[in-house]
């Protein structure tokens, strides 16, 4: 029998997460809370929990994504540079 698993990715919660201090311990505690009063998780379905992994996960993720904005940014400006240079 497969575990079922929650795929969703949740970016905008984890960025106010982080934006605000909150640990991934209590983000996902208070998320998983909004859940249950919303009635997505009850007590016959589990499956929408957020742990602390995902805002882990999620975190790592938008790290990647700066990075390679970050990257990307340099190399622009560095070809602005160096056309500017030229001319």
């Amino acid at each position: 029998m497969s575990e079922d698993r929650n795929l969703t990715l949740i970016p905008t919660v984890a960025l106010e997460a982080d934006r605000y201090g909150i640990s991934n311990r209590a983000a996902a505690a208070i998320s998983t809370a909004v859940l249950t009063d919303y009635g997505i998780v009850t007590s016959d379905n589990k499956m929408n929990i957020i742990d602390t992994t995902k805002f882990e996960e999620q975190g790592k993720l938008q790290e990647e994504i700066l990075r390679k904005e970050s990257l990307l940014t340099t190399c622009i400006l560095l070809l602005c540079f160096l056309r500017e240079e030229k001319i």
